[in-house]
């Protein structure tokens, strides 16, 4: 399997991994970045990487091992960190860039459970079990990262007109990728996260209708209301679907 993140991309998920395995602050690729790992973003790349941490990378025993700077100057010193923590009263994101001292600055978005929300916690905790790790990184594996992407499509609904095509083509190449190398959905994945009403509402879009049978392929429960037989082609249906969302 051939890591397909770009190489300054994967410098910095390195140097991040290297810091927060060295100071035992579990955390998890998720998104983008962790498609680049499975060797799936030929088609298209990241822009920046989606990890979701614990709440010890808010603490110097993490923070003492990258070099965090101010701000950005007119020419920065390779390998250092901007850092700026957003602790609100029901979520806490850290927003990072990895300065390359040149034009390939990496953005980070760092999830942190939030302590009046233990689901924040068990999510993390179920992405630390169903991963695996390479050249350092710990990157969720296929089933929860198609869970993430059914969850954040419903959420998003058809406000964000830009991000339906991408979506599409995540989905279709994360469930075409599972069922080619025969992996199925971790049931704790998808009591967590694919509830029936969660389910229910991303099959009646449009763009994903059809999905259902194909969902009970890698053990999805779907029940028969919500997976209509359908004898169009997976393929078919990613390379028409993007022009059909409503």
């Amino acid at each position: 399997m051939t890591i397909t993140l770009p190489k300054h991309i994967l410098k910095a998920c390195m140097e991040f991994f290297k810091a927060a395995n060295a100071a035992k602050v579990p955390a998890v690729l998720i998104g983008g970045g962790a498609l680049g790992m499975h060797g799936l973003l030929e088609r298209r790349t990241t822009k920046d990487l989606d990890i979701n941490v614990g709440r010890e990378i808010l603490t110097q025993a993490f923070k003492s091992r990258i070099h965090i700077v101010e701000r950005k100057q007119k020419q920065d010193e390779p390998g250092t960190w901007l850092w700026r923590e957003d602790l609100r009263e029901d979520e806490i994101h850290v927003h990072a860039t990895y300065l390359s001292g040149g034009m390939y600055d990496v953005s980070f978005d760092i999830k942190i459970p939030h302590p009046k929300h233990p689901q924040q916690q068990e999510l993390l905790d179920t992405f630390v079990t169903f991963s695996q790790r390479r050249e350092g990184i710990r990157f969720a594996d296929l089933g929860p990262l198609l869970a993430t992407k059914t969850v954040a499509v419903v959420s998003r609904g058809v406000s964000l007109v830009e991000k339906q095509e991408t979506d599409g083509e995540d989905f279709e190449m994360t469930l075409l990728a599972m069922l080619d190398r025969k992996q199925k959905m971790p049931k704790q994945v998808a009591k967590l996260l694919l509830k029936p009403p969660v389910l229910r509402a991303f099959l009646n879009l449009n763009l994903y209708k059809n999905y259902g049978s194909f969902l009970t392929e890698i053990d999805v429960e779907v029940n028969e209301q919500q997976a209509q037989a359908s004898s169009t082609r997976i393929d078919a249906v990613g390379s028409n679907g993007g022009n059909n969302q409503s």
